[in-house]
């Protein structure tokens, strides 16, 4: 009987070691989790957008100058719905050297670019021609089946033109730099 208890023992102590040695590895589940927060239409890269139209000598006849340096920056579209949107330019004022001397000439913008290189196909539309004056004008549209993304914007040198006419030229004087503040205005659009 001994014998039998023995062997009995033995035998659940094998199907209890098999048994052990079969069981899965205890395991833990973890969730992974992400949340994206609303994002916003903004100007970004905006340190080269200053427009330069050089040195020149004082003027004696209608004349037409092209800005001497290429302007660039981006707009960032995160928002989480899609929409068009509009930058628009006004000027603010005339240029001016000092309180007393200025000129009003005209400003247009011409041959601009935009480009999303994230997403083949979805430039916004650069408007040509436009000329700038106290009142917002638009320059470029993204229109409401662009996607989110980076748009980079460009005039390259002499797109964008300083007209002075005759008697604004005549005005003008030697010496001080002419200045003037453009005010750029980036208007959102849901759809």
């Amino acid at each position: 009987m001994r014998k039998r208890i023995s062997l009995a023992l033995a035998v659940l102590l094998v199907m209890s070691l098999c048994a052990a040695a079969s069981a899965e590895p205890p395991k833990a589940i973890t969730i992974a989790s992400i949340t994206f927060t609303e994002g916003n239409l903004e100007f970004a890269d905006a340190d080269n957008i200053d427009i330069d139209f050089g040195d020149h000598p004082v003027p004696m006849d209608e004349i037409t100058y092209g800005n001497t340096n290429a302007i660039s920056f981006s707009i960032v579209d995160a928002r989480n719905k899609t929409g068009s949107w509009d930058l628009k330019v006004r000027r603010t004022g005339t240029f001016s050297a000092g309180s007393s001397i200025e000129f009003d000439g005209e400003l247009s913008f011409e041959q601009g670019t935009v480009t999303n290189p994230g997403i083949i196909g979805q430039n916004g539309v650069v408007i040509n021609g436009v000329t700038v004056e106290d009142s917002d004008a638009l320059v470029i549209r993204a229109d409401e089946n662009q996607k989110r993304g980076v748009f980079h914007i460009q005039w390259d040198v002499e797109a964008i033109s300083l007209d002075l006419l005759l008697h604004e030229a005549l005005s003008v004087v030697g010496g001080p730099e002419y200045t003037e503040t453009l005010t750029w205005t980036l208007e959102a659009f849901e759809e």
